[in-house]
């Protein structure tokens, strides 16, 4: 309110000088005799145009180009305003550009640019390559003397009994300096301090994420001092985070956070995990000392990271082994924006869809000019009249500059609230049930500058061609024709190429999407070599202290014994493990040893009898697993096609044998059966060398957790409670997690889902703004050309004919619209590559369809005003003119 009344203000004082200046001149001219009435009259004579030194002096004072874009700017919205059809129309076309921009961006933004929310997190640093062990850690925490402070930090999935419930909580296992080092307070007591992050340490705490104290304990401060059991360990909750922190994992949002050297005492498998040096586990982040820039810091860290790995390199290792460790390299990456598997996983697909959305909205910005265009026809007297009385070129550009500004500002308004809404959409399509995505999508600076800036580029381009042809104005002959400026061949050329390329880009999104489908639906075809339907993977832990081979046992049996179940198993890495990890390392053949060094190029799974015939894995040869293939029976395997044909040349493996590990380590196993190849981890990988051993026989198995596979004879659904019940009452107090594979599989297919879904909808959206533009145009022609189609008629020219003329021009126009996007089409076949599956970047199949659905949509679009073409009555037309 401050501004127009300073403005106000000066004006009065302006028209009370001018005022005070005439009565004084008036007052001399009467001193001299003239009588009072002359006197005035003269004054004001004398003085001038009032109004002209008015605006002069408003010029003087700095605002005359102000004032001449808010007199632009009140004219443009009252436009706006007569013309709600095309203000509509327009704002809605560039809303869905815009906020499709603004949506991917908001993702982009709250995955790979915002900061972490701790103090100056530009001085944070995490280490490259990206896991180590924590004996690593140990070495850079001691011998770091670039960092302020360094932490080390893990996600874990741990079972969390709070009162009478056990359910598995994402944890973040962290070392004790970790609030310190990323200067967090927690908004209820405290941190970690060292004391906490000891092995062994007497009484075992654990900090809450703010969501979870709301949630479990109504956020009532007294939750400080309680106990809750995690893996049936009592800790002591000892602070509370603030709302706005979610540590250091982007996209993770874990509930607890513990100290990482309790992890040992939680997991028996993870008993050694402190002193292994092969284990990697842990990723190490730090922040730099001031006054260090990180270019600096990381040449001082590469001179201490070989002492680190010589520190901490194993005195058993072979000198093969040995070098290859010592010759590992990280390097000091920026922590700013935090570290994320869901940014290694997403980004490309992301920076992907926002090159698509921007050609959305270059469709849309195409469509609004055209709009535009066929506005200008109906606004040729008012820029002419405008001309004639004095208004210059760049005054006309610049009232037509406003108005789109105005346009792309509301289409913006109306796309962040679009993009609001569609962000958290598209994040559930990056989610799965294994793998939760959560993301800060709260509209920042960022989302807004780069939406204003997206505003002001679209403006302009929607602008730039009604602008020009606003500056071209003939003024005379503007008046005197009776027809429309624009009505001309010359003149509807500009209105073709933007329709054109909006057709070029459509068949660009359209092809895109097709490429996508079929990529996905290529890999959804994919033999897996496994059977999903009605297969379950049932994960339950056994309960403290049992005895973990006599558990599974039982488990099995009781799961074979529930109606409606076939067969049930048990593996150490799961049909489809995507998630969930994998076992690779290298073989001898017939009594040669692993060579040292080699590429560890078979993968391993530990497999119960049952496992192939649960699964639906084919028997090609030999024998599968029974369970006379326990610990202390001679030590088996069975291999699929691809080992077998790739180590013995085609000859049978059957009863010959291969070498794991090497010294005292060494196993020598015997082959008694080949399976089909089946997918290890997921359906995109190329087909593995795969062993598969009795899970008894391996030793590691008896500290780890198994998943069973369960097959049932019909909808596994109504299965699923029997099978709940019976693991329930083998372990009460263990969360149980029942997924059918075929979800397992469509998880794994996110990025690809993800892809294939939001490119068949900008495809899609597309498709309808390119064919509405065209079916504007052709509209716009016909009752441009309606005089000349009724001499046609009249002169003997059949209903037929007609309707091949407008929609013979529709068809040159598409056409050279196809034209173009088949060439943007080559240009962009390099990038898709990366993103397909099994079908090249050039698919005919793909291509033939995208092109032949954006022709006969856009003769669909034609055919319409063709048609009422072809029903002109000539003497209506000839009497018009």
């Amino acid at each position: 309110m401050r501004f127009p009344l300073w403005r106000r203000r000066q004006d009065d004082d302006l028209d009370e000088e001018i005022r005070r200046h005439l009565e004084m001149a008036a007052r001399d001219r009467v001193e001299r005799g003239e009588r009072s009435d002359q006197a005035a009259s003269a004054a004001r004579r004398e003085f001038g145009n009032i109004g002209m030194i008015k605006e002069v002096t408003r010029e003087m004072w700095g605002w005359g180009t102000v004032d001449r874009l808010l007199q632009d700017t009140r004219f443009g919205l009252r436009l706006l305003r007569k013309n709600p059809a095309f203000t509509a129309a327009a704002v809605l076309s560039l809303a869905i550009g815009i906020g499709a921009l603004t949506t991917v961006f908001a993702i982009i933004n709250a995955v790979e640019l915002k900061p972490l929310p701790v103090r100056a997190p530009g001085d944070l640093v995490y280490m490259k390559h990206p896991s180590f062990s924590y004996p690593i850690f140990r070495e850079v925490q001691a011998r770091g003397q670039m960092f302020d402070g360094v932490f080390a930090w893990q996600m874990r999935d741990l079972n969390v009994r709070w009162s009478d419930d056990t359910e598995s909580v994402p944890t973040l296992l962290a070392s004790g300096g970790f609030y310190s080092t990323l200067g967090v307070r927690p908004q209820l007591g405290r941190g970690f301090v060292p004391e906490d992050d000891v092995a062994g340490a007497a009484r075992p705490v654990v900090v809450l994420s703010h969501a979870t104290w709301l949630r479990r304990f109504g956020g009532d401060p007294g939750a400080v001092g309680r106990t809750i059991t995690i893996e049936n360990v009592p800790f002591t909750i000892i602070g509370v985070e603030p709302p706005e922190f979610f540590g250091v994992a982007v996209g993770a949002a874990p509930e607890i956070t513990i100290p990482v050297t309790m992890f040992a005492q939680l997991r028996a498998e993870m008993r050694d995990a402190l002193r292994q040096t092969s284990r990697s586990w842990l990723h190490i982040m730090g922040r730099l000392r001031p006054g260090w820039s990180r270019t600096q810091a990381d040449a001082a860290f590469q001179v201490i990271w070989p002492q680190a790995l010589a520190a901490t390199a194993s005195p058993t290792l072979s000198p093969a082994r040995r070098a290859r460790y010592l010759a590992r390299d990280t390097a000091l990456m920026p922590g700013a924006t935090g570290f994320s598997s869901v940014r290694n996983q997403f980004s490309e697909p992301l920076w992907l869809l926002l090159a698509l959305v921007a050609l959305l909205l270059l469709v849309a910005c195409a469509a609004v000019a055209n709009l535009l265009l066929a506005r200008g026809c109906v606004r040729q007297r008012e820029l002419a009249v405008r001309v004639a009385i004095g208004a210059s070129g760049g005054r006309l550009v610049r009232q037509l500059l406003v108005e789109g500004l105005w346009l792309s500002l509301l289409g913006s308004a109306v796309g962040l609230i679009v993009a609001a809404w569609s962000a958290r959409v598209l994040i559930g399509f990056l989610s799965t049930r294994a793998a939760p995505v959560t993301l800060d999508l709260t509209l920042d600076w960022r989302v807004f500058g780069f939406t204003a800036i997206a505003a002001c580029l679209v403006a302009l381009l929607f602008t730039v061609a009604p602008a020009l042809k606003a500056v071209r104005v003939a003024p005379g002959d503007a008046i005197k024709s009776g027809r429309q400026m624009g009505t001309g061949p010359r003149q509807s050329r500009a209105a073709n190429l933007l329709v054109a390329s909006q057709i070029g880009f459509s068949l660009l999104l359209v092809f895109g999407a097709a490429l996508f489908l079929r990529s996905l639906g290529t890999l959804m075809a994919v033999d897996s070599g496994v059977d999903p339907v009605n297969l379950l993977i049932v994960s339950v832990d056994p309960p403290a202290g049992a005895d973990r081979e006599a558990f599974y046992r039982e488990l099995v049996r009781q799961l074979r014994d529930v109606s409606g179940v076939k067969s049930a198993s048990l593996s150490w890495v799961p049909p489809i493990s995507d998630d969930m990890g994998g076992w690779n390392q290298a073989i001898g053949i017939d009594g040669a040893e692993p060579p040292d060094g080699a590429v560890e190029d078979v993968f391993f799974n530990a497999v119960s009898p049952g496992y192939f015939e649960t699964v639906g894995t084919r028997l090609v040869a030999g024998r599968g697993f029974d369970w006379r293939d326990g610990r202390s029976a001679a030590r088996v395997a069975v291999v699929n096609e691809t080992l077998s044909r790739t180590r013995f040349r085609g000859q049978s493996p059957i009863g010959r044998r291969f070498t794991m590990n090497r010294g005292a380590q060494r196993r020598d196993i015997e082959i008694v059966g080949v399976v089909g190849d089946a997918k290890y981890q997921r359906l995109q990988e190329t087909t593995l060398e795969i062993a598969y051993l009795p899970h008894e026989q391996v030793e590691f198995i008896a500290t780890n957790n198994l998943v069973a596979e369960v097959r049932t004879a019909g909808a596994s659904a109504r299965v699923s409670g029997s099978i709940r019940e019976v693991t329930r009452r083998l372990s009460p107090a263990s969360p149980i997690a029942i997924t059918p594979l075929d979800d397992r599989i469509r998880d794994s297919l996110v990025r690809e889902r993800l892809v294939a879904l939001v490119a068949a909808l900008l495809g899609a959206f597309a498709l309808v703004l390119s064919c509405g533009a065209l079916y504007g145009l052709m509209s716009h022609t016909v009752a441009r050309r309606t005089n000349e189609i009724g001499i046609r008629i009249a002169l003997g020219a059949s209903r037929a004919a007609v309707l091949r003329l407008i929609v013979a021009d529709t068809l040159r126009i598409a056409a050279g619209g196809a034209l173009v996007g088949l060439m943007l089409v080559a240009g962009g076949s390099r990038i898709a590559q990366r993103f397909l599956f099994g079908i090249s970047a050039m698919d005919p199949t793909a291509l033939a369809a995208a092109t032949s659905l954006v022709l006969a949509t856009a003769l669909v679009a034609g055919y319409l005003p063709a048609r009422r073409a072809s029903t002109v009555d000539p003497t209506v037309a000839l009497r018009s003119e």
